[in-house]
């Protein structure tokens, strides 16, 4: 229907068809999804129903969620680099009538199942299994996020050593900004909402803090960046060193060696940075974890019974 908008008009042969195919689809997919919806919504509400404590249940509704989201945020950041194509004067890609229906249909279903998953929350509380479902949702959607964001940066700060390298802004490196501006500003947000609901959870007292933080999944977070960083950390000075002994034995040094030093030095300074904040993460961990047994040794109370003719006893 979007398409029919500045068009040639809603034809039969065309449109029409279109619209009666969908139109099938929607019929049959609608029952077939309310239905078993509409029961399973019932003994959710059911107190007396083991529903509450389905882990199925919360893998549905957070798997809807990522997938929502997740097409939502990639469709926008589509849409943002086509727009900063034209803003930077180059041939826009895509159409904005491609995308609106992907964004309002899955934007429609990450909100609905969303709201689903809070009033489960008000309902009743997780259970330890739904727990670790909903740890996990964070946890994938807090790595998607980092990783479109250090992509960004990274884009970025190239375009910025090529410019002042080669004196210029070519279609290239317009080309190159457009998509990696895109890729930043779609990133940040998410890795944004989902690591703060993630360290909320790993900085409260409590079980519910410890637990948290003895997550495998969030370990596997914290030391994958970790990882990422070292090795990024090593290969850019493995570049610059290999670089520097060529002059000092005196090969010829390639043209591009500012750039390529350039960026070697950027991108350490870049994993440098994304290593010493998931190392104070997990320090911040260790340190919650001793603070957690000290406290619980200071209330521990030692009774020892013995026979009254015992000179333990006594004593």
């Amino acid at each position: 229907l979007i398409f029919q908008i500045g068009g040639s008009g809603f034809g039969i042969a065309t449109g029409g068809e279109v619209v009666s195919a969908q139109a099938a689809h929607l019929l049959v997919g609608v029952p077939l999804w309310q239905l078993p919806w509409r029961r399973a919504q019932a003994l959710f509400l059911n107190e007396d129903s083991e529903e509450r404590e389905s882990v199925l249940r919360k893998s549905y509704l957070y798997a809807l969620v990522f997938v929502g989201s997740l097409t939502v945020v990639t469709t926008a950041a589509t849409v943002l680099a086509g727009l900063l194509r034209g803003w930077l004067g180059l041939e826009s890609t895509g159409e904005l009538r491609s995308a609106l229906p992907a964004m309002s249909v899955f934007g429609l279903l990450w909100a609905y199942h969303a709201l689903e998953l809070q009033r489960d929350a008000k309902l009743a509380p997780d259970m330890p299994s739904q727990s670790a479902i909903r740890r996990l949702y964070l946890y994938i959607l807090a790595t998607i996020g980092l990783a479109a964001m250090l992509i960004g940066v990274g884009g970025d700060i190239s375009v910025l050593i090529l410019m002042i390298s080669e004196s210029g802004f070519g279609d290239g490196l317009r080309e190159q900004v457009a998509g990696s501006s895109a890729a930043l500003v779609a990133g940040l947000p998410v890795w944004l909402l989902s690591w703060r609901k993630a360290q909320l959870s790993a900085q409260s007292a409590g079980v519910e803090g410890q637990v948290e933080r003895r997550a495998t999944v969030r370990k596997v977070y914290l030391y994958l960046f970790l990882f990422v960083g070292t090795i990024t950390v090593l290969t850019s000075a493995v570049v610059i060193l290999s670089q520097l002994l060529n002059l000092v034995l005196g090969t010829k040094a390639p043209e591009d060696l500012p750039s390529m030093l350039a960026h070697a030095i950027a991108f350490s300074v870049l994993a440098a940075g994304l290593w010493t904040y998931h190392r104070a993460r997990l320090r911040e961990d260790r340190d919650r974890e001793e603070t957690d047994m000290r406290n619980q040794a200071t209330e521990v109370r030692v009774m020892i019974l013995t026979p009254e003719d015992d000179d333990l006893g006594a004593v």
